[in-house]
């Protein structure tokens, strides 16, 4: 549990912020809300997914993110004025006299820090931001055609990246948001008539970096159409059985469902506006198992190596070094960085421990990536941990008790400050 501090000004700590999750944590308690939950799990327990030992544990878990992911994404059209909203982060956090449990999509990452509203393509806009320091690896903005089943289904429409913005000396930069071409105008994304998505991604490089402040201001037009709290309920509980049908599916045809212990290699993030590289794949362990996985970035300012569950729900992320980043991960002497995936301590730097998992997904990443840069993936081995020793270079840094006890600490410091 993540508990936050009342000192000093946070830019996800937002009053927009607040008003929604309280609201969300109202209606998940609600008896129209709570009545859909049972007929969603009945649809999960036939999952095949909920067959498997790992499946059945999560099962509950993955439901109710699932449903509080869409319901707080749904309240960004009511609030009392245009605003993003931190969404998909299943760490639970306690702030401001309540208790946010978290909320997924899939494959949440913890390395971002995600923000999401809809908006009236027919209106015209401004977001207002500016980088705090220190700052994200990657910053993303991106614009689509709202899908009703969820977020980054619904037609691309634009993109910018932190790489693409021109940014004052101060770190401040202003996008706006019609329906005209740019013309002379920097950092402007042209909309389409209808409801549309747009979503801002920090992606940390170290968990020490900053999301940045972000001001969404409507300028012309009637914007998106409010709810009264009773509409937007029954509107949340029609949806809800699509949006999770839907993303429990999303597992079936990830990187094309391989074979466990293999991994996909690197593909452009095309649907995204190809501003990064994504690879992974599933995997399938004993207790006295391990994979090898080594890798190139590219050049990339951001690099993640996540676990998630068969549902694609992360497991516990800050107690565990179930995902490692650029920074929290230690580089071989060549460059290349080597992972070892397994249910067991093997004393190695770069353990991606699978929070007691058997099995699951892998999930890579490789974001701002220079112009001729391309991430790899060299292989990946399957081993005994007995045998691990001796397949490892003996350049591939290793880790002692000592070691992993700090490498948690950060983590633990490092995540608080999120909410404080």
């Amino acid at each position: 549990m993540i508990e936050a501090s009342a000192r000093g000004a946070n830019p996800l700590a937002t009053p927009a912020q607040l008003q929604a999750e309280r609201a969300m944590l109202r209606i998940e308690r609600g008896p129209a809300v709570q009545s859909a939950r049972e007929a969603l799990r009945r649809m999960l327990c036939d999952d095949p997914a909920a067959a498997t030992l790992d499946g059945a544990a999560s099962l509950d878990r993955a439901l109710d993110q699932w449903i509080r992911f869409y319901t707080l994404n749904q309240l960004s059209q009511d609030l009392d004025a245009p605003a993003l909203l931190w969404i998909a982060d299943n760490t639970p956090r306690r702030w401001f006299g309540h208790v946010f449990p978290g909320d997924f999509i899939a494959g949440d990452n913890p390395d971002n820090t995600n923000r999401s509203t809809f908006i009236d393509g027919a209106s015209s806009y401004a977001l207002v931001g500016r980088f705090n320091l220190p700052k994200a690896g990657q910053f993303s903005i991106n614009m689509e055609i709202a899908d009703p089943i969820g977020i980054g289904l619904g037609q691309h429409l634009a993109t910018l990246t932190d790489k693409d913005l021109q940014v004052d000396d101060d770190g401040s930069f202003t996008v706006t948001i019609d329906g005209s071409p740019a013309g002379e105008r920097r950092n402007h994304m042209q909309s389409k008539p209808g409801l549309l998505t747009l979503t801002t991604r920090d992606s940390r490089s170290d968990w020490k970096q900053r999301p940045a402040t972000l001001s969404l201001r409507l300028l012309s037009g009637a914007g998106t159409t409010r709810l009264a709290e009773e509409e937007r309920i029954d509107a949340i509980v029609a949806g809800l059985p699509g949006f999770v049908d839907r993303w429990r599916r999303f597992k079936d045809g990830f990187f094309g469902y391989p074979e466990p212990n293999e991994v996909v290699m690197p593909k452009r993030r095309e649907s995204e506006g190809g501003w990064g590289f994504q690879g992974g794949g599933r995997f399938r362990l004993e207790e006295d198992e391990a994979l090898i996985i080594t890798t190139e970035d590219g050049g990339a300012d951001y690099t993640g190596f996540q676990i998630t569950d068969p549902w694609t729900l992360r497991p516990e992320t800050v107690l565990r070094t179930t995902s490692l980043n650029k920074t929290q991960a230690l580089a071989n002497p060549d460059g290349s960085t080597t992972y070892v995936v397994a249910l067991q301590d093997p004393g190695v730097a770069n353990w991606l421990d699978t929070g007691g998992l058997r099995e699951g997904w892998l999930q890579l990443r490789w974001q701002n990536v220079p112009a001729g840069g391309v991430p790899a993936v060299r292989g990946i081995e399957q081993v005994k941990l007995g045998d691990l020793e001796s397949r490892l270079g003996k350049d591939v840094p290793r880790a002692d008790l000592d070691y992993r006890r700090r490498q948690v600490r950060a983590r633990v410091e490092e995540m608080a400050l999120r909410t404080a």
